[in-house]
């Protein structure tokens, strides 16, 4: 992904109605909605909506499909994927390293001060659109003191021992 469709993605979720449409897209899944229904969901006229699905469609993160008369919406999953591991490559260079496996949607850093390894995947959430961050230390001491800050800063973390992320 260039910084210019970056942009572009980035600047048309940047309205309310289009990231409230985008939200409910997301909830949608991937059997997603007429225009019609969503327009009534969110109360936006219909040639409002149909303006901010064509900027959200043109951005790469909403697509649309045929089914007999309707248009059928739904958020593209590999455009905001590709949005956030162009985030992710391009926002993460602050944690000192460069990651040791980078792919679309997946980055994984092995840091050594402090030493923890973190993965952050798109694809491993429960719901398409999820963000999964996996943290592995060397003691259950840093782990707490990871969980105290994360909880700290009003993350939401649940533990997971002894897992195989992806």
């Amino acid at each position: 992904m260039t910084s210019a469709t970056a942009v572009k993605a980035l600047a048309a979720l940047s309205q309310e109605s289009r990231l409230a449409t985008y939200h409910l897209l997301v909830r949608a899944g991937n059997e997603g909605m007429p225009a019609g229904a969503i327009s009534a969901e969110l109360d936006i006229s219909g040639a409002t909506l149909s303006f901010h699905l064509s900027q959200l469609s043109s951005a790469g993160v909403v697509q649309s499909r045929r089914a007999g008369r309707s248009i059928i919406y739904s958020a593209n999953y590999t455009g905001m994927q590709q949005l956030a591991g162009y985030l992710l490559v391009h926002c993460c260079d602050g944690v000192g390293a460069d990651p040791t496996v980078l792919r679309d949607d997946y980055a994984k850093w092995m840091l050594e001060d402090p030493k923890v390894n973190f993965s952050i995947s798109f694809l491993c959430g429960e719901q398409p659109g999820d963000v999964h961050l996996v943290m592995q230390v060397d003691d259950q001491s840093q782990l707490e003191e990871i969980a105290q800050r994360l909880s700290t800063a009003g993350e939401n973390v649940r533990e997971e021992k002894g897992t195989t992320c992806c």
